[in-house]
């Protein structure tokens, strides 16, 4: 048996790359598509193509990643055989009380309605009994 041609095709395993930030309440999230060998990559988010960078993700989105290897004589790392899932939430992030945390951004002026608030209260009880009394004295 001659075994001096019996070189066997060495195929490379491939190894994606993927680091995302979600977002906060005052910025958007991120994420970066990379490969340890550059060419050896495809994505897909959502199902649109997509090529290595950076992605800014607005908050209340949510990406479907996939990666595969552009050689199909390649193999894919075994952790990425599944697509990836990444949630961009505002609620994850604590941005569930927007209204509350406008309020608390102004400083005082919420007590300074709260006080015309109560003036105006005061004002109207008083009326009502001066009229009441005359009422009464009539």
């Amino acid at each position: 048996q001659d075994t001096t041609n019996c070189d066997l095709p060495t195929y490379a395993v491939v190894v994606p790359t993927m680091a995302w930030t979600p977002p906060t309440c005052t910025t958007v999230g991120s994420l970066t598509l990379s490969e340890l060998s550059p060419g050896t990559i495809g994505w897909t988010a959502n199902g649109a193509p997509m090529s290595n960078g950076t992605y800014t993700v607005p908050a209340g989105e949510t990406w479907v990643v996939q990666a595969w290897p552009t050689d199909t004589n390649n193999a894919m790392d075994a952790e990425w055989v599944d697509a990836r899932t990444l949630s961009f939430d505002p609620v994850a992030a604590g941005c569930t009380e927007l209204t509350t945390l406008a309020l608390a951004s102004t400083g005082s002026e919420p007590l300074k309605y709260a006080g015309a608030g109560i003036l105006l209260l005061l004002a109207g009880l008083g009326i009502l009994i001066v009229r009441r009394r005359k009422a009464a004295s009539n």
